[in-house]
């Protein structure tokens, strides 16, 4: 059987259009690659938000519970309360210590005003024996009163000098117990510090909200005996929402902060959201080199390809839509927008805030966004 052969013309147009299929695939993977250095594109990426977990800092079992799994909750909401009765104890107790540490202060006082009175009778005493002494002294000399008489009252001046002494030791000694004077007293001050810390314990028993957020992984009965400082569920803080994407490496040199970026949800589909570049991590853990001991790890192996590290990029949200709330975890893509960029320029600090905008009924701050005007669409 003979093959029929191919014409010139056949073989012309066959090879052109090899060589332009060719030249388009080319040209493709050179504009995609060029879109990615403008404008990279990841769907390794996903929302994140600072994440607090709520302990108890007393210990006790719980005696009401005012909120339920996924519920919103604001700052200072009760969250739980636990069994105040034996705090209340503590409170009263200290109190009374309080109550009897005044009086303590008091009697102290009294001990120091007595003492006091003491030292100015025995100055008294002194004054008088002293001045005694001396109109003595001429009439001896004039034998107007014998040497005994003068003596006697040299003895009472001394012993007038000695309880004087004694008196301004028992004095200072008295101040010394009693301490300084009103609110800098010590025992009043140790007393007061001990009520403090157990009215500080009582108000513990109510746990209240630390941030605005959403309630989460809640499984609290009442009854529950919980220990002071376990975290026993967490609250998402509704005002920290971020995206984090997972840029390669090789798509990074143009990506700085403040840049605008469009950010797509799985769950929203059809409603993209603005967000501003907020920064690039600065680096990532590698497990080849990593110090076990004193020296570092090395895998005897041999890489034919080299994959491109991907570094984490936050994303913050300038808007927000009550209609479509934000989950942690929540996957989607984000396109980032560079611009016109200086690739040779140093990273520039973050942009800070120009202004504020309501979400979710806060007011919250949002920075000016280049090529996006600041606000939150309604």
């Amino acid at each position: 059987m003979r093959t029929q052969e191919v014409s010139p013309r056949v073989r012309v147009i066959r090879a052109t259009v090899t060589i332009v299929a060719v030249l388009v695939a080319v040209a493709l993977v050179l504009w995609w690659w060029e879109e990615q250095r403008i404008n990279p594109t990841t769907d390794d990426a996903f929302i994140e938000a600072n994440i607090v977990g709520i302990a108890a800092q007393v210990s006790g079992p719980i005696v009401r519970t005012s909120v339920v799994d996924n519920q919103e909750v604001r700052r200072g909401d009760l969250l739980f309360e636990i069994d105040p009765r034996p705090f209340e104890l503590a409170v009263s107790e200290r109190r009374a210590e309080r109550d009897l540490a005044a009086q303590d202060v008091e009697a102290y006082a009294a001990q120091v005003e007595v003492a006091r009175a003491d030292v100015a009778t025995r100055e008294a005493a002194l004054f008088y024996a002293t001045q005694y002494l001396e109109r003595l002294q001429p009439l001896v000399e004039k034998s107007f009163v014998t040497r005994n008489a003068l003596e006697d009252a040299a003895t009472k001046v001394r012993e007038a000098s000695s309880a004087l002494q004694s008196a301004v030791r028992t004095l200072e000694a008295a101040q010394a117990t009693y301490g300084q004077a009103g609110d800098a007293n010590s025992r009043l001050r140790f007393a007061q510090a001990a009520l403090d810390e157990a009215e500080l314990r009582l108000s513990y028993t109510r746990v209240q909200a630390t941030v605005n957020g959403y309630v989460t992984n809640l499984n609290l009965p009442v009854g529950t005996y919980v220990n002071e400082g376990v975290r026993l569920f967490a609250l998402v803080d509704r005002d920290s929402f971020w995206f984090s994407a997972r840029l390669k490496e090789t798509f990074l040199d143009r990506v700085r902060p403040g840049q605008p970026a469009t950010i797509t949800l799985n769950s929203y589909p059809d409603r993209p959201f603005r967000g501003i570049v907020q920064g690039v991590g600065w680096g990532i853990y590698q497990p080849d080199g990593a110090t076990v001991g004193l020296l570092p790890e090395v895998d005897p192996v041999v890489y034919w390809v080299r994959l491109a590290q991907r570094f984490p990029v936050r994303i913050d949200f300038l808007e927000r839509d009550p209609a479509r709330p934000l989950r942690v975890g929540g996957n989607g893509w984000v396109t980032i927008h560079t611009g016109d960029v200086d690739v040779d320029s140093a990273f520039g600090p973050a942009l800070v805030p120009s202004g504020t905008a309501e979400v979710d009924g806060l007011d919250t701050p949002v920075p000016e966004a280049p090529g996006f005007g600041s606000g939150v669409e309604e």
